[in-house]
Order: C-alpha cells, then sequence, then structure tokens
C-alpha cells in the first residue's frame, strides 16, 4: 500500500510539473522578460549610450580642433574641468580625458576619472580604428570597466559619419550590484556634423548584443527598428528592440519621437505594458 501512495504521489508531482512547465513558486515563467529586468537593461544601454556619444565629441574635439573654426566657437560637450593631455609617439596619437573627483556635463550627468583613446595618425585612412580604456571612470554612481573599441567612417553609403563601437564591459554600482554588456552598437550621424554645437546632433543606431542585468540574468537584445538618439533628450525617443530570454522574445518600443521616459513592452503572449525607463540624471 505504501509503495502506491509513493507511485502516485511521484506521478502527480510528475504531472504537475508538466503543467506548470518552467513555473516558480510565484508562478511566473522562468524564462519570461520582467519588467524589472527590462528597467535594468535600459539602465545599462543608456550607460553605453553616454560613453559612445562622449567618446565621439572627444574624438571630434581632437581632429577637427585646427580646421579654420575654432573648437573654442563650438557649444562645447565637454566641460572646462575635464582636463585633456594628448602624446604622439610613432604616428599613434593617445588623448587622455581626465575628469578628476567630478566634473558636470550639460545634461546633468557627474563624470570622475579618466577616459583613454588611442588611435593611429593617418589622415588618408578612410577607415580609423580607435582603443579605449578607462581608468577609475564613473558615470554618476556607475563605475564603468572592461573594454572597448570604435570603428570611425568619414563617410558611409549614406555620406554620413558613422562608428561602428564594440564592448566588452563591467558596470558596478556602489551596492556591489553589477551588470555586463557584449556586443556591437553602429551610431550614424543624420543631422549635425563637426561645424555644429553638440547638441543639434542626431544620431541613428543598430546593432545586437548581450546583456547581463543586475540579478544575473542574460539576455539577447536585437535593435529590429533604429533607434533615435538626440543629444537635446535624454531618452532614445524612438525606434524598437527585440528583447529575448530562452525561448521568450518580447518587444520595446521607444515611441513617436517625443521626448520623454515611457517606452511600452509587449511581451511573447502579446500583453503590453508601460515602462518608465530612469528619471533621475544622477542615478
Amino acid at each position: 500500500m505504501k509503495k502506491t501512495k509513493l507511485l502516485y504521489m511521484s506521478l502527480f508531482v510528475l504531472m504537475m510539473y508538466s503543467i506548470t512547465g518552467c513555473e516558480t513558486d510565484n508562478g511566473v515563467n522562468v524564462d519570461d522578460v520582467s519588467k524589472e529586468t527590462i528597467v535594468s537593461i535600459e539602465d545599462g544601454d543608456a550607460v553605453v549610450d553616454e560613453l559612445v556619444a562622449i567618446f565621439e565629441e572627444i574624438y571630434t574635439d581632437e581632429e577637427f580642433s585646427s580646421l579654420a573654426y575654432k573648437i573654442e566657437k563650438r557649444d562645447r560637450y565637454l566641460p572646462e574641468c575635464a582636463v585633456k593631455t594628448v602624446t604622439t609617439e610613432a604616428g599613434v596619437k593617445n588623448v587622455i580625458i581626465d575628469f578628476g573627483e567630478g566634473c558636470t556635463l550639460k545634461n546633468d550627468k557627474i563624470l570622475k576619472g579618466k577616459l583613454l583613446m588611442t588611435y593611429t595618425i593617418d589622415k588618408s585612412l578612410r577607415n580609423k580604428s580607435v582603443t579605449h580604456g578607462y581608468e577609475d571612470f564613473f558615470i554618476n554612481d556607475k563605475q564603468i570597466s572592461g573594454e572597448s573599441s570604435s570603428v570611425k567612417v568619414g563617410s558611409n553609403e549614406n555620406g554620413n559619419r558613422q562608428t561602428t563601437f564594440t564592448e566588452s564591459i563591467l558596470i558596478s554600482w556602489e551596492s556591489g550590484e553589477t551588470a555586463s554588456r557584449e556586443g556591437t552598437r553602429v551610431t550614424e550621424l543624420i543631422s549635425g556634423g563637426t561645424q555644429d554645437d553638440w547638441a543639434s546632433k542626431v544620431y541613428e543606431i543598430s546593432g545586437n548584443w548581450t546583456s547581463t542585468s543586475k540579478n544575473g540574468e542574460v539576455h539577447s537584445v536585437e535593435i529590429t527598428q533604429k533607434l533615435r538618439k538626440e543629444l537635446t533628450c535624454r531618452f532614445i525617443v524612438s525606434g524598437v528592440k527585440e528583447i529575448s530570454k530562452t525561448n521568450k522574445t518580447g518587444t520595446l518600443d521607444f515611441g513617436d519621437g517625443s521626448c520623454d521616459a515611457i517606452a511600452t513592452f509587449t511581451d511573447a503572449d502579446g500583453v503590453v505594458e508601460e515602462i518608465e525607463l530612469q528619471k533621475n540624471k544622477r542615478k
């Protein structure tokens, strides 16, 4: 009798597992992409957006400051407290931007530590490869470490400047939480240029990467409709990302071009949820 009861209990457990699949004790499928995870992924992506913009402006300031117009006359992206050191050796230029214990950008982001940039000096090169480095570098409360590089094209098939940014970086918070990013992002300058102030620039972004969120979940992200980034806005204003975890896929839509902190997430079952992106400028 005991053996029979044990057999029935085992069959019941197996049956319940087959019904619930991969559900947790809370009834949530572990393959689902949660709202909290979306916010965490976007938090990390916003850091990379900021890094790309900073490196672009450092490169522009350095490469175009000797032209007829003067860099001092432009609406500078970097604050005066950022100290730039440039050295050249054997045809290679090394640029160091030291933000010290804290420099505030015009978008209220606070930078600390050093950013490093190295590339070959050769005006005849159509494509220029640049390596980036991070030395005790922070954006607000987030420390950035790891490796990244970029390939810059002066004029792509659309006649626009384009940068392919490849990163393998770790983002660390004071709380001890971490998130990571590994992949490729392509930014195309579609409006504004070297003779315009930084705020007039508009970029289209494409690419794909793998994100590991604060809670350790791994997701793949692919831009299915190009993202639009206007430097006058702290948020992506339009475009769509596809976010996948195991066998579940959802889409994050950034809207119609309005500068706001709202995006909409549609999960694998077609359920639509509004996502409020990070609003605090200093986090």
